[in-house]
């Protein structure tokens, strides 16, 4: 997807970094999705349900709450891992010595 981006637009900063993020948002989805899949099945979210929370309330008031912590400890190493493709990418790849 991010090579998409790439070859529509004119190469510059704003361009290669949406292609950056395009490509690192997968990770934190997954990670996302994992909490909420492990957290629905928890005591307190079925007594919930059993007690006739609207779903929205349930995803709101119960499951964000429980899936979002881990997400937020992966966004710094995203965002790591995102200024060095981008310095990668400026300097080029001979630079790094690999």
């Amino acid at each position: 997807m991010g090579l998409v981006v790439v070859a529509f637009w004119v190469p510059g900063l704003t361009q290669s970094s949406v292609a950056i993020g395009i490509g690192g948002w997968s990770s934190l989805a997954r990670v996302l999705r994992v909490g909420l899949w492990s957290t629905r099945e928890e005591p307190f979210v079925q007594a919930a349900k059993a007690l006739g929370a609207n779903p929205t309330r349930v995803a709101l008031k119960h499951l964000l709450p429980h899936a979002i912590p881990p997400v937020l400890v992966l966004v710094p190493f995203r965002i790591e891992a995102a200024i060095i493709a981008e310095a990668r990418a400026a300097l080029g790849d001979d630079f790094w010595g690999f």
